[in-house]
């Protein structure tokens, strides 16, 4: 096999060193994040060779990762190899009962929709070890979702797919969206209603002649006696007076003449 053409190191692009030490708890999670980059660069450079990806690795993760990997079994001699045996050393050791607990224990929040709910439970089903993925999320929905129509929904169609149950979850999510929408409208305008009703300067009829308010003179109801009560600045169609005993309408119209009060 022929060797491969070495790469020189003033040719190499700029690329971190992998910190270890900087924060231990996230030591996993920051070490598939800088493979990730370093197989990503290695690409873009066009190195394949598995012994040169080695030695790259090497250089660019810096003398404090060479350290603790000189005392690593199995490192052979590949990237691959070399990469696997880093894995083994930082990866957190799960204690596969309490992940399996954390699972069972998640519920959906009450302003979390049904996608970010799932991702949540994929995540949190990586380290359970289930055999059927996908079987374990969908229960969890089901017994955790918020909603109870979806529950209702799932457990009278057993034999759908996750995928399916989450198509229906988000259908009736929409809808109930949609629903409050059109329910918050209505609920506006049955309040705007009964502001208008109730406020004589915005009213649709005046209070005094029964007609469209405002007027664009005065109102054609002032200095006008109601032929109900013989009460004047009013009509008969907006009076809510009983009706006048006929004897007294003359000395009721006199005395209104003498107290009533100016209608605009």
């Amino acid at each position: 096999m022929a060797q491969a053409a070495a790469v020189p190191l003033a040719s190499l692009p700029a690329y971190p060193k992998f910190v270890i030490h900087a924060e231990p708890n996230s030591l996993f999670q920051r070490w598939g994040k800088w493979k990730r980059g370093f197989e990503n660069l290695m690409t873009a450079i066009n190195v394949g060779n598995q012994a040169q990806k080695r030695a790259i690795l090497l250089y660019f993760a810096g003398e404090e990762f060479g350290e603790i990997f000189d005392t690593l079994p199995n490192t052979g001699d590949t990237c691959i190899s070399a990469i696997a045996a880093f894995d083994v050393c930082v990866s957190p050791q799960k204690n596969v009962e309490f992940e399996i607990f954390k699972f069972r224990q998640a519920k959906q929040e009450p302003d979390e929709n049904i996608d970010t709910y799932h991702t949540s439970l994929r995540k949190l089903s990586e380290n359970c070890k289930f055999a059927d993925k996908d079987r374990e999320v969908k229960s969890q929905i089901i017994q955790g979702c918020v909603s109870s129509k979806i529950i209702l929904k799932a457990l009278q169609n057993p034999s759908q797919t996750l995928d399916q149950l989450l198509t229906m979850a988000r259908s009736f999510e929409v809808s109930e969206i949609q629903a409050g929408n059109i329910t918050k409208e209505k609920d506006l305008e049955t309040v705007h209603q009964i502001r208008v009703g109730n406020d004589p300067s915005s009213g649709r009829k005046c209070w005094f002649c029964g007609r469209r308010y405002p007027h664009t003179g005065s109102c054609p109801a002032k200095g006008k006696s109601c032929s109900n009560c013989n009460k004047l600045h009013h009509f008969a169609a907006v009076c809510h007076s009983k009706p006048a005993d006929r004897r007294s309408d003359h000395s009721t119209s006199m005395l209104n003449k003498d107290h009533s009060q100016p209608v605009t």
